[in-house]
């Protein structure tokens, strides 16, 4: 597996999106409540403040090499 890091594409806010609500569950599963997470990455990883953090920030997205979703699962565990 290779990596390619790189400044976030607006085309990356689904995938983006779709990593941090997949590991925030993972992370704080009985730690913190469902509808606390929910409502934090609501807020804080809506398309707005997405749009918000690539254009004002360096953010950079690990997604470069990934085609499909499921090809980040292993990044996941």
């Amino acid at each position: 597996m290779s990596w390619m890091i790189r400044e976030m594409l607006k085309q990356d806010c689904k995938q983006v999106q779709a990593l941090v609500i997949k590991s925030w569950h993972a992370t704080y599963k009985g730690i913190i409540p469902i509808a606390v997470k929910n409502k934090f990455l609501d807020r804080a990883y809506h398309p707005i403040m997405l749009e918000k953090r690539r254009t004002q920030s360096l953010f950079l997205s690990p997604l470069a090499t990934y085609r499909r979703l499921s090809d980040l699962q292993i990044f996941l565990m």
